[in-house]
């Protein structure tokens, strides 16, 4: 899709995005489009029509005349020009050229893009070019290296859903998704073909399930639709009303959140949760470099993150809340897997209870422990002989083997339990 003016109007302006209620746009995870000026100080941009750029050097940013007072909607006469200039009279003399000016959020046209785009630039529905330079590029620590290594392990595309295909130096990852199953290909490594199975979980977001898990957080509504009831306008806030920052209001307008989890497939279909042992399994859209917690899967959801986007906040509510909510969604899951006869479906489970001796993810761990430990005994999901699922506590085990002679009714009779054989 093209751009279109609501989506101009939002990179134009600061913490104004047009994904604030959609959780499946990249922006609403707060990658958003400000990040190309890291690096970069002319970015210039063709989209459904409009031909514009980003120029920290461009000459208009020096001139405080030209800057404000051509084609300013209000300035129409010398007499309006006037009073502006007088207006402003001290900020004029302290005009500091770009020191005065977000330039980041100053589009200015442009009839014309540099040669070196070439002609299909204009071509696409959306494109965006960075002027970086050849030092920030190449080399061992530069942009190609850097971007080779991310997509050499192309997990991240498992939980972009609308990213289909990367296309980079004459080499492409593609993802598509065939009877539920996404195969991704690579050919950064070797042509490699994986197949993955995803499971997507609506975790539902209220005041009464945050007091219910005993977690100190709560939403604030500043503004709904009068007819509708449909919340606009909400924050997170602690037990004293103290807004909580670091979180999105974006995250608090929405009744649910998701949560996924994703696995790897055996050549017959079945799930094969078992990831190397460097491999990190935490995903917030984008992978993580947290390995204090390894899950036998990959599981991706909106965590909270410290500024680098590389670890998990370990004393932020929300995150404790997603520890809970993910605990109990893999008890689920594993029951979802017995119910359609998968052999590996015990597999998905975490095989022990995280450490709580951590300073930093200690939190998390209790919460994750706690949540597990209760779902573990009061969900049903142990497939039984007789096809259902059952409770821990209604399992019956045969460690010696005699139901393979007696069969398991029988040997459930002799045994005098209602209790059923795995």
């Amino acid at each position: 899709y093209s751009f279109d003016r609501e989506d101009f109007v939002s990179i134009t302006t600061a913490a104004n995005g047009t994904k604030k209620a959609n959780e499946n746009k990249t922006g609403y995870k707060g990658i958003g489009f400000k990040s190309v000026f890291t690096d970069s100080e002319q970015v210039y941009i063709s989209t459904g029509g409009y031909q514009f750029k980003f120029d920290k050097k461009d000459p208009i940013f020096q001139d405080f005349d030209r800057f404000y007072l051509e084609n300013h909607p209000m300035i129409r006469t010398e007499e309006d020009k006037r009073i502006f200039l007088d207006m402003y009279r001290d900020s004029r003399m302290q005009f500091d050229g770009i020191r005065s000016i977000p330039w980041q959020l100053e589009p200015i046209w442009s009839d014309t893009f540099p040669c070196d785009l070439g002609e299909d630039f204009t071509s696409s529905n959306v494109a965006i070019a960075l002027k970086i330079g050849t030092n920030k590029i190449q080399g061992p620590n530069g942009y190609c290296a850097a971007i080779e290594d991310i997509i050499r392990n192309p997990k991240f595309m498992l939980f972009l859903r609308n990213t289909k295909r990367i296309d980079f130096n004459g080499k492409s990852v593609s993802k598509k998704v065939k009877d539920g199953v996404i195969i991704i290909k690579n050919s950064f490594n070797a042509d490699k073909v994986e197949c993955f199975k995803r499971e997507d979980f609506e975790a539902k977001i209220s005041n009464d399930i945050f007091e219910n898990f005993g977690i100190d957080l709560r939403i604030t509504v500043d503004k709904s639709d009068e007819g509708t009831g449909k919340i606009l306008e909400a924050k997170f806030v602690d037990l004293d009303d103290q807004e909580f920052e670091n979180i999105p209001k974006k995250i608090a307008i929405n009744s649910s959140t998701s949560i996924s989890f994703a696995v790897p497939l055996d050549d017959n279909g079945s799930v094969m949760p078992k990831l190397h042992r460097e491999e990190i399994s935490m995903f917030a859209f984008l992978p993580t470099l947290v390995k204090d917690f390894k899950f036998p899967f990959f599981v991706n959801a909106n965590f909270i993150l410290d500024p680098p986007r590389q670890r998990i906040l370990g004393d932020n509510p929300w995150n404790f809340y997603l520890m809970q909510e993910i605990a109990k969604c893999i008890v689920l899951w594993s029951a979802s897997l017995n119910f359609k006869k998968d052999k590996n479906a015990l597999n998905v489970l975490v095989s022990e209870y995280f450490a709580e001796d951590i300073a930093d993810t200690k939190q998390l761990a209790q919460h994750f422990n706690i949540s597990y430990k209760n779902a573990l005994e009061s969900e049903s999901f142990v497939l039984n002989h007789k096809g259902g699922l059952s409770k821990l506590d209604e399992i019956a085990l045969d460690l010696p083997g005699f139901s393979n002679f007696v069969g398991p009714d029988i040997f459930c009779q002799i045994m005098g339990t209602d209790r059923c054989l795995p």
